[in-house]
């Protein structure tokens, strides 16, 4: 398998996960509109804002695929640090979300 082919795959098992994961939210925020469950909406809020997580990866997808020049090094060290950054935050409220 090449490098290409392996990259082109991940993207469409991104692509897929991200129409599944955004039918499953339109049905967890229906279900929260016809039974009025708090419960579902919070659900449906998590799904969303794993589509965002997905949207995140295609991009990085997008732009790991660009060579870097001198500036793009640096500038794709702060992009890796604040990826790292939001993704220790979306861990941490999700457990408190878990937990709480």
């Amino acid at each position: 398998m090449s490098a290409d082919s392996a990259h082109g795959e991940s993207g469409l098992i991104l692509f897929a996960a991200l129409a599944a994961n955004l039918g499953i939210a339109i049905a967890r925020f229906a279900a929260a509109g016809i039974i009025g469950s708090a419960a579902m909406l919070t659900e449906g809020s998590h799904s969303a804002v794993d589509r965002l997580k997905q949207i995140l990866l295609l991009y990085g997808q997008k732009r790991a695929a660009r060579p870097a020049g001198a500036v793009g090094r640096m500038i794709a060290g702060i992009e890796a640090e604040s990826a790292y950054v939001l993704a220790r935050n979306r861990v941490a409220l999700y457990q408190a979300e878990s937990y709480g």
